[in-house]
């Protein structure tokens, strides 16, 4: 169970957040080790969810209140596997698959000036539905000196950024990749790597 509470003067005030967290989980390795894999599902109820809300204000313009907006249950799987298929070579890959959605509203999230159905099919902010991503290791050994190689792909789903839905994070894809010379001079290493290689 996790907490958060603080206290606010003034007409818009908010009570403290509650999020229950249920989880399951298991770890698998193969006894030689050349396999391993971790898995958990989990469940999150967050009652009085509490969010920063930008509201008109006839002197200020605007003013960010913070808000107990909903309910909301967060279900989710998540899944990381690492396999070596030879003394120089190791694969790996995870997955990350989430459903949130929102139980009870508190308040008008989406802005139409009513707290009805529009603001329930909402999307709740920040929670990309499906990550996922794969790569490899790849040490040559050339006796005096080796040479390690790590690439890894990454992709994150498109998501919500704003809590009334009118901004959106993009999906995301990332390639990254790294060759290091482990040199015969003890303590010296030469690097070439490259970051969001697909962009």
């Amino acid at each position: 169970m996790f907490n958060r509470a603080f206290n606010q003067t003034g007409e818009l005030g908010f009570d403290e957040e509650q999020a229950d967290n249920y989880e399951i989980g298991g770890k698998f390795q193969t006894m030689d080790g050349s396999f391993t894999l971790n898995a958990a599902a989990y469940i999150t109820k967050v009652g009085n969810m509490q969010r920063d809300v930008n509201l008109a204000d006839p002197g200020a313009g605007v003013v960010q209140n913070i808000l107990n907006t909903a309910d909301a249950t967060i279900k989710g799987f998540e899944a990381e596997a690492r396999m070596r298929v030879s003394q120089s070579l190791v694969f790996t890959a995870s997955i990350g698959i989430i459903d949130a959605g929102y139980d009870r509203v508190l308040f008008d999230i989406s802005g139409d000036g009513l707290i009805n159905e529009a603001d329930i099919d909402l999307s709740v902010p920040r929670v990309p539905p499906v990550t996922f991503g794969a790569g490899f290791i790849h040490d040559w050994d050339l006796g005096n000196s080796s040479i390690l190689t790590r690439v890894n792909y990454q992709y994150r789903d498109r998501a919500a950024f704003t809590d009334d839905n009118f901004g959106w994070l993009n999906d995301l894809s990332n390639l990254e990749a790294n060759i290091t010379w482990n040199t015969p001079v003890e303590g010296l290493s030469l690097s070439l790597y490259g970051r969001n290689l697909l962009d």
